[in-house]
């Protein structure tokens, strides 16, 4: 999980431009469309003061697992589960974990399905791409990023 993370956050700099948040959200919400099409309401017991609660699964993605996983080295409100554990769950290989002291809902995610949506939205991304027009958001913002990350590097790898 952490390092599907971190590669949809390196991805989604390479699709779009803004706030990293909006860039990750919106990359899952479009490359991996089960979480664009859970229709369920999520809780967040701990919501910023600039960019709200995050309540959509694609939003706790970011902010549980990602964020989570990469600062505290944990998912910090929902979690995972295998389809063996928990049989038939909500949309697709995304549920509704029942938490907190009211029965609040977090985001819970089947791994081994997660990975394989995840590898397909990699695919899906990079088909996007190819058949884009060159003159696209999604090229000029690889473009401006490939630039950046691989071609402003003047000094050699360090040993």
């Amino acid at each position: 999980m952490e390092l599907a993370g971190a590669a949809l956050t390196a991805l989604a700099d390479f699709a779009d431009r803004g706030q990293d948040s909006h860039k990750f959200v919106s990359f899952v919400e479009n490359y991996l469309p089960t979480f664009a099409d859970a229709t369920f309401v999520l809780y967040d017991p701990t919501p910023d003061r600039r960019t709200g609660p995050a309540q959509t699964p694609a939003q706790q993605l970011h902010k549980f697992f990602r964020n989570g996983l990469a600062h505290d080295f944990c998912i910090g409100w929902g979690g995972i589960q295998h389809r063996e554990e928990i049989g038939g769950v909500g949309h697709g290989y995304l549920f509704q974990t029942t938490q907190g002291l009211h029965g609040e809902h977090g985001l819970g995610i089947v791994p081994r399905e997660f990975v394989r949506d995840f590898q397909e939205g990699c695919e899906r991304y990079l088909t996007a791409l190819a058949t884009a027009r060159p003159d696209s958001e999604i090229r000029r913002a690889f473009a401006r990023t490939f630039e950046r990350v691989y071609l402003t590097k003047t000094a050699p790898p360090l040993p």
